[in-house]
């Protein structure tokens, strides 16, 4: 009896493992989601009159969307190559004008990068339970578009510390020539299906440089992407 009880419990620990798809199977998954991404050692300085500290980047909000096709090779490994959309990028802080001087400045707010890119990723999954699994792969980017934005405005100190603010708000919308037009990276996460649904939450570590000469600073890609698919079983 207790060997039955153990062989049993042993049996629906190991179907654990299986992944959600039979053995041999073929699915596409379409997918939409949101990117967080940042840029590292990323610092820029907009204008000349405003201030002389560099603006950092921060995160910014994007998007992305794309199709994978994936082959489950055994009952707890699959793996896919995709396609997708993927937005990249940083914002950057506001003109700080708290140390400033009476007089006019030029101020921007509202700056970001955003770089376009059509990520086509290769992943191996590795199901630790029933339709639980790990995921880590490589993904070439190929770069589509970028734009730097930013709003500008003017503001007055006076000497008495009151500001006067411009109503007048001037668009820079520039591209930037210095983009590479491949970018490399690793994404690593986890993914969880259920009734054909997929999330997926992968981090994504930036392996290659964003930017030629002049500009490179050894900058690189950091995104956390969030996604969510629904998975067609095509065929065994």
């Amino acid at each position: 009896m207790k060997t039955n009880a153990l062989l049993l419990l042993c049996s629906m620990s190991l179907s654990g493992l299986h992944a959600q798809s039979p053995q041999g199977t073929f699915s596409l998954i379409p997918t939409l989601g949101a990117t967080l991404s940042n840029i590292t050692n990323e610092s820029v300085v907009f204008g000349s009159s405003a201030t002389t500290v560099p603006s950092d980047g921060n995160t910014k909000l994007g998007v992305v969307a794309g199709i994978d096709l994936q082959y489950q090779m055994t009952p707890v490994v699959a793996v896919s190559v995709g396609a997708a959309f993927q937005q990249g990028g940083c914002t950057y802080h506001d003109s700080d004008l708290s140390q400033a001087a009476p007089g006019t400045y030029e101020v921007y707010q509202n700056s970001r990068t955003i770089i376009n890119y059509l990520a086509v990723p290769l992943t191996a999954h590795i199901y630790v339970a029933q339709g639980l699994a790990v995921n880590i792969g490589l993904q070439p980017a190929f770069h589509l578009s970028n734009k730097t934005r930013s709003d500008i405005s003017s503001v007055t100190i006076g000497k008495d510390g009151s500001y006067t603010y411009s109503t007048d708000i001037r668009k820079i919308d520039q591209e930037n020539s210095f983009v590479r037009d491949l970018n490399m990276s690793i994404p690593v996460g986890i993914s969880y299906e259920k009734d054909h649904v997929v999330v997926d939450a992968r981090y994504v570590f930036g392996l290659s440089k964003i930017y030629k000469e002049p500009l490179d600073n050894n900058n690189r890609t950091r995104a956390f992407i969030l996604s969510a698919g629904y998975k067609f079983d095509l065929f065994r």
